[in-house]
């Protein structure tokens, strides 16, 4: 059973050989799962800028869109000062108004005539009623025990 060196080598050589071409197979396939985990790795950061340049173009046109600060101070203030204006001239019109010309004056005391006098006949229709519906019932009494 011995084997000659010749033989032996080659036994080696050949397992070496093999060894050697199965690494290779394996080198290879990792080389390509490399690449291809390394290109969609390049389409996710593609999609990625595409998606922070859309982010950034609508931050700038909501930059270019909406109010500063100082604007809507400046705004606020000056809808401020356009309340108490009105409210100025309201109050001064109310003034005016309670002044106001002789002709209203005149207006105003008889429509304080007119309710006072409804108010008149009002309280003697109450009293008149009251009155009768009394001697009804007194009327009612001394027919009832006679």
């Amino acid at each position: 059973m011995t084997v000659e060196l010749k033989e032996y080598f080659e036994v080696v050589i050949n397992s070496n050989r093999e060894l050697s071409e199965a690494k290779d197979e394996l080198l290879l396939e990792s080389i390509n799962s490399l690449k291809e985990a390394l290109t969609k790795f390049e389409e996710t950061v593609a999609v990625n800028f595409i998606k922070t340049n859309e982010f950034r173009g609508s931050l700038e046109d909501l930059g270019k869109n909406m109010a500063t600060r100082r604007e809507l101070e400046a705004l606020s203030k000056n809808m401020s000062d356009q309340l108490d204006n009105i409210s100025v001239k309201t109050n001064d019109l109310r003034s005016r108004i309670d002044i106001g010309p002789e002709e209203i004056k005149s207006l105003r005391s008889r429509a304080d005539i007119n309710s006072g006098e409804r108010q008149g006949e009002a309280r003697l229709w109450g009293m008149i009623i009251g009155v009768s519906g009394l001697v009804g019932t007194i009327v009612g009494l001394i027919f009832r025990f006679i």
